[in-house]
């Protein structure tokens, strides 16, 4: 039989890492699409076409200078096309290593995606059930202002994406991430029970690196 895959979407700041470390601590298997993106940048052929098209965010030490490469390309929406096509691939492929890797894992019993972007990516179809993770747009901004984000930078990602409203159309379940932590607990488990998902605290997470 095969095992549930649960995808994670929603707006930018929302907290889908918080929901998806919180259905880790549950026994979930977390494929984190944002750590295999890191990965991406890291292996050679994939720098080495990022370093041709864009010099400039080549560190000292031969490493991407992401902050830099992600100013480039969410200020105009062909060059993220172009940075696209270079790491999709691999992380799309990387993905499917780690869902063929959980599905022959015994203690493995059922995963988590975390893909900020697996709606647009078409990513979403190894998935069973979408939880769209939602909180209002002011926590949203406050959240990613740690990231040094301006509300004018949050505006320019969040156009490169779905909107919100078509996201949660196409979810199975939607959680509210507004409040702390502790206000996740009884959300996390309704949904556990809603989609009959394993408790066993002893989570084997998928590592991308």
């Amino acid at each position: 039989m095969s095992k549930c895959v649960i995808g994670i979407v929603g707006g930018i700041g929302c907290g889908k890492s918080a929901i998806s470390r919180g259905f880790h601590d549950r026994g979930a298997t977390l494929i984190d699409a944002d750590r295999i993106a890191h990965a991406a940048h890291g292996d050679p052929l994939v720098r080495e076409m990022i370093f041709s098209r864009w010099p400039i965010v080549r560190n000292d030490d031969d490493t991407v200078n992401r902050r830099n490469l992600g100013a480039i390309v969410f200020a105009d929406v062909m060059e993220l096309r172009v940075l696209e096509s270079m790491v999709f691939p691999w992380i799309n492929a990387e993905i499917r290593r780690q869902l063929s890797e959980s599905a022959a894992n015994s203690q493995a019993l059922w995963t988590v995606l975390d893909a900020a972007i697996m709606l647009e990516t078409g990513w979403s179809h190894v998935c069973d059930q979408i939880l769209f993770v939602h909180a209002p747009r002011a926590i949203r901004a406050e959240r990613v202002r740690s990231r040094g984000w301006t509300a004018a930078e949050l505006n320019r990602r969040e156009r490169m994406q779905w909107p919100l409203t078509r996201k949660a159309a196409v979810a199975s379940g939607a959680i509210d991430n507004s409040g702390s932590l502790n206000d996740l607990e009884p959300q996390l488990a309704a949904w556990m029970r809603e989609w009959n998902l394993p408790e066993t605290r002893h989570s084997l997470g998928v590592q991308s690196e």
